[in-house]
């Protein structure tokens, strides 16, 4: 015997209750998704993040290289300029056969020889006895 069904619809509450799981389903692939997205996201800033920081890191220390570059051509330039002085100096020195203080007076000797026009500016002298017209005055 053959037996044919027609027409045969599920309860309502069946046909809900397996739309209420498709819809879980659905929306917990949704989510799944949407993790998948914002972990692709944040990875991505991440790398961003940790490229522009090692950038900024050899910029620093790119600048700070050439810092201390510049500072050690000063420091051995500066340097250089004093052991040349000394040398002139020692030379100087041993050539005229001078003291420390002829020394000085040599280089205050040649300064004066390089100004063009020197004004001295002193004080005046105090004196306890001024003679003006042939009297003394007493002070």
């Amino acid at each position: 015997m053959d037996v044919q069904l027609k027409n045969v619809q599920p309860p309502d509450e069946w046909k809900a209750a397996v739309q209420s799981k498709q819809k879980a389903q659905q929306d917990i692939q949704l989510a799944f998704n949407e993790r998948d997205q914002s972990l692709a996201k944040a990875n991505g800033d991440l790398q961003l993040a940790q490229q522009s920081a090692t950038i900024l890191l050899q910029e620093a220390q790119t600048n700070a290289t050439v810092i201390l570059q510049r500072a050690v051509n000063n420091a051995e330039a500066i340097r250089r300029q004093y052991q040349e002085q000394a040398e002139i100096a020692a030379n100087i020195t041993k050539t005229n056969g001078l003291s420390i203080d002829g020394y000085i007076a040599y280089l205050q000797n040649r300064l004066m020889e390089q100004q063009d026009n020197l004004d001295i500016a002193m004080d005046t002298p105090q004196a306890d006895v001024v003679t003006t017209g042939g009297n003394s005055i007493t002070g």
